[in-house]
């Protein structure tokens, strides 16, 4: 009933959907030229494409871009393949923003630094930006789009842990971000954005968050502390989380009540909730199987509003669909 309530909103407001993941989420491969090619392919957001179509809903927007990203490919020997943020022509990759924030992907912005190039997608109608001050002191992020002019988002002198957002109306095919003012001792941090098409005020609102190899028991930190519970709060709270983990605690030791426990501890971020079973990596060494199997189980056996047994059925986003009542 209490789905059936919040998609009953669909046409009035974005319905946000948060993946919680590891590589799954996040689309990265242990071998070259098998990782997703294009955000759309990831796990989340292919299940944010499906619920569109289930509920009669446009293509919309690709939802949340991290800033950085785990498990990005330098040398060919694996990664992710679709298109990253760059600084200077490198890729971002995470920095101690990221564990300070406790939002995959999030990455320290420094005054008049090299920007911060995001790559966006075909329809895109508008990029919003969100960020978070460190200190007391207030900074401001300029936003630069490709075949637009800029905005600016301005985070206030107070309070500590002040959340920001502003949006560029069609940036075209990348977005540029850059630290224009910053007190001395202040840090600014740039949780990440959302891109739209034409989707501000309704539909499926997609935030994937995701990576590579984490655990179940580490990825708990995402939901809970005050600057991810204040940016569900900015985004005007979370409907509805899937948490896709659990496979790589068996090499990690964890056991299955400390698994079970953070998968718990997760489904707090939203009031409804739909919980997967793990498949275990094509890399799992054997001797980890019989953890993985004894993990799985407590997974299936434990009380969540949906349950989805990905084990069993393989690697399908539209199990998730048949899932949810319509």
């Amino acid at each position: 009933m209490a789905w059936t309530n919040t998609i009953a909103q669909r046409f009035s407001r974005p319905i946000t959907v948060l993946t919680l993941g590891d590589s799954r989420a996040n689309g990265w491969r242990n071998t070259p030229d098998v990782g997703v090619t294009d955000r759309n392919q990831l796990f989340g957001d292919r299940v944010a494409q499906l619920l569109r179509a289930h509920l009669g809903l446009p293509t919309g927007g690709r939802g949340w871009i991290p800033m950085s990203l785990d498990g990005y490919s330098v040398d060919g020997t694996g990664g992710c393949d679709y298109p990253l943020p760059t600084q200077d022509g490198n890729v971002v990759v995470p920095d101690w923003a990221e564990s300070w924030a406790n939002v995959p992907g999030a990455h320290s912005l420094l005054l008049d630094d090299d920007p911060i190039r995001i790559p966006i997608g075909a329809g895109c109608t508008s990029v919003e930006f969100y960020g978070v001050n460190t200190n007391p002191g207030g900074w401001t992020v300029t936003m630069t789009g490709e075949s637009t002019g800029t905005a600016t988002v301005t985070n206030a002198d107070s309070p500590y842990i002040n959340i920001s957002s502003g949006s560029l109306a069609a940036p075209g095919s990348w977005v540029e971000l850059q630290c224009t003012t910053l007190p001395t001792g202040n840090d600014c941090v740039a949780l990440g954005c959302i891109e739209y098409a034409g989707d501000e005020d309704f539909g499926i609102r997609p935030l994937t968050w995701g990576v590579a190899g984490i655990t179940a028991v580490s990825a708990q930190s995402w939901v809970g502390d005050t600057i991810n519970s204040k940016l569900y709060d900015a985004l005007g709270g979370v409907d509805l989380v899937i948490v896709e983990l659990g496979a790589n605690d068996a090499a990690d030791d964890s056991t299955p009540a400390d698994v079970t426990a953070a998968i718990t501890n997760m489904t707090g971020a939203a009031p409804l909730s739909v919980v997967l079973t793990a498949p275990p990596a094509k890399y799992t060494d054997e001797d980890d199987l019989p953890e993985w199997s004894t993990i799985n189980e407590a997974i299936a056996a434990a009380d969540y509003t949906w349950l989805v047994d990905l084990a069993a059925r393989g690697q399908f986003a539209d199990a998730i669909i048949e899932a949810l009542p319509s």
